[in-house]
């Protein structure tokens, strides 16, 4: 297995020993030590090769090093947090990902006091007028045909109340889902 001792806290040398430490150590350490085990009661010669028992030699490796001899086949593990990309699973093999790291952004936490007006200027921006214009036309424009719908659809539509104010609301209401709705009015 080879290793790039600077992705800590995956790789790293232990400054006590010497030796390599970190995650991926010692998730290799379990592997070949399981590896081993089963491969003292296989029969076939080879397996018992790749694993011996007594043997977890780790090789440090700068990591563009590591990247080309893992390409190439003259290393058979690597160790140092790999990241899968399309052009590395071109060159070489990826077990599951056994980590999920988001990359996440931090910011310093402010106490905000802002009234509505402000929070909703925060949010949208100010308003264009022309836009605040065409919005507050067409808001009329759905107002006015409202009360022709309400005068023409009182007496023969039961979705539109006889009586004014809640008959406006309901012809208001028709007019916008049927304009949005392709035609169907539902409530």
């Amino acid at each position: 297995a080879t290793c790039d001792p600077g992705f800590i806290p995956f790789t790293f040398v232990d400054e006590v020993t010497g030796g390599y430490k970190g995650h991926d150590i010692n998730l290799w350490h379990s592997v070949h030590d399981l590896a081993s085990v089963l491969a003292t009661k296989s029969t076939d010669r080879e397996v018992k090769e790749w694993f011996p028992l007594e043997e977890r030699n780790i090789i440090g490796l700068p990591f563009d090093d590591l990247l080309v001899r893992l390409s190439d086949g003259t290393v058979d593990v690597g160790l140092c947090g790999i990241y899968e990309t399309p052009e590395r699973t071109e060159k070489m093999d990826f077990l599951s990902p056994y980590l999920s790291g988001g990359v996440r952004a931090m910011v310093r936490r402010v106490n905000i006091q802002m009234d509505a007006a402000s929070l909703l200027t925060t949010m949208i921006g100010t308003p264009n007028p022309r836009a605040t214009l065409a919005l507050l036309c067409l808001c009329t424009a759905c107002l006015l045909y409202a009360h022709l719908l309400w005068f023409a659809e009182r007496r023969s539509n039961n979705s539109v109340s006889v009586r004014y104010y809640q008959g406006i609301w309901d012809a208001y209401w028709l007019g916008i889902v049927t304009a949005t709705t392709v035609g169907y009015g539902d409530k």
